[in-house]
């Protein structure tokens, strides 16, 4: 019965991962799914595909992470960018207001 749960397991993960990568946007991160939690002995029939899928999660994992720091890359660029035009359309009246919060007891 385990072995079917793996096996089923293993199907879903590696369909939903191609499925996955298909339907992305360009550009968009997506964390990649996770690999089979299980731990499984050496003898078992499925150790090495386990194996082979955790090893390509994290891989992706890498992916995900320098994709995801080329989006901050690009969302400082574009805050700087809004914020030098809110600088030069409103010159001395450009002033960033923030909102105070209280702390409790004040």
């Amino acid at each position: 019965m385990k072995r079917n749960l793996v096996t089923f397991f293993l199907v879903i993960c590696l369909t939903a991962r191609t499925v996955a990568v298909m339907a992305t946007d360009v550009g968009a991160c997506y964390p990649p799914v996770a690999p089979f939690p299980d731990k499984l002995s050496k003898s078992d029939p499925l150790y090495q595909t386990a194996l082979e899928e955790h090893q390509r999660h994290l891989e992706d994992m890498e992916d995900y992470v320098n994709c995801l720091d080329r989006k901050r890359g690009m969302a400082f660029s574009q805050l700087k960018t809004s914020f030098d035009l809110f600088l030069d359309n409103f010159g001395e009246d450009a002033v960033l207001k923030y909102a105070v919060k209280k702390k409790a007891g004040d």
